[in-house]
């Protein structure tokens, strides 16, 4: 599995489909404004979720994650899962980021995600959109 820690200073532009993902992609997202994830695999997210987030406690499941699509469930008070098709990807990630995520996430196999360094436009309209209390702190890529 690819993690790829987007800055804030990149900005998704496509989505290329994974083999047999079934031309969706999730967004998971942290109520607590701590962690956005974008994949094309639910099992992915939990396998991510469990080994460099969650305490024991906290765990997750797949199975779970995937009752929470598109529902207002709300998975161990914390995750909530939306689904978007591939081509709206991009957009609603980018959505979502303004709301001030501290770590904004994808996760897949190969080079699926297509990155590029966003304008100084596009990064004053996503500082505006931002409040102080909102703003996220830089995360490299890796």
């Amino acid at each position: 599995m690819t993690i790829i820690f987007v800055k804030d200073s990149q900005l998704l532009s496509s989505v290329k489909s994974e083999w047999n993902s079934r031309g969706k992609a999730y967004l998971v997202k942290d109520r607590h404004l701590n962690w956005l994830l974008l994949t094309q695999r639910i099992s992915q997210a939990t396998t991510f979720i469990n080994s460099e987030i969650a305490t024991p406690i906290e765990k997750v499941n797949s199975t779970s994650l995937y009752d929470a699509v598109n529902s207002e469930k709300v998975h161990k008070l914390r995750w909530t899962v939306s689904s978007v098709g591939l081509d709206d990807a991009p957009a609603a990630f980018e959505a979502e980021r303004l709301t001030g995520y501290d770590n904004v996430i994808s996760l897949g196999h190969g080079p699926r995600y297509l990155l590029i360094e966003s304008s100084g436009r596009a990064l004053l309209a996503l500082h505006r959109a931002r409040s102080p209390k909102q703003n996220r702190r830089s995360v490299s890529s890796t």
